[in-house]
């Protein structure tokens, strides 16, 4: 027996900076009747980029994706599309919110990502963003994650570590359940 196509579609864009184009992009998608299950969108200097993940019947999805070419000339935006399925159940993760500050040093994104990725963590959600820090003008970098973290994973453990490298990178961070 075949597969049922896949009911969901995720669809990444790229393009100019505007609010008018996200609003006929999501406009676009309700008319060919799906439905927008997720979406993030920011600015980003002078590009507005993010992702949608929408929800219908094979050939509603289909109707979209057919439309996407004209809406890229349209609205100045690029689009990655694919076909994609719901997670299945991830009861054996809990997810921690994890946020970070600390001076613009080389590889320090990199090494809180590679930290949890090697203690079997999964980063579900991340957002960067460098400033120039109030009174002193230092670069700093703050960094909030979403991980999951294995419920075989000792959170004491976990945290003792993440502190670890916090001080290595000279970074305030603190670690705690999603609430």
């Amino acid at each position: 027996m075949a597969t049922p196509p896949s009911t969901l579609l995720a669809v990444s864009f790229q393009g100019e900076l505007g609010t008018a184009q996200l609003s006929t992009l999501f406009a676009a998608a309700e008319e060919r009747g799906c439905v927008v299950v997720d979406a993030r969108a920011g600015n980003f200097a002078n590009t507005c980029s993010g992702s949608i993940v929408l929800r219908g019947a094979w050939n509603h999805l289909a109707r979209f994706e057919a439309v996407l070419p004209a809406l890229s000339e349209q609205l100045g935006l690029k689009f990655i599309h694919e076909r994609t399925h719901l997670l299945e159940d991830q009861a054996e993760l809990y997810p921690y919110e994890v946020e970070v500050v600390g001076p613009r040093v080389e590889q320090y994104v990199a090494a809180f990502l590679q930290f949890f990725n090697q203690a079997g963590c999964i980063v579900h959600d991340m957002n960067v963003h460098s400033y120039a820090a109030d009174y002193t003008s230092a670069e700093t970098v703050s960094l909030q994650l979403v991980v999951l973290m294995p419920t075989k994973l000792s959170p004491a453990h976990l945290r003792e570590h993440f502190f670890e490298l916090c001080d290595n990178l000279r970074a305030d961070g603190v670690i705690s359940p999603l609430k």
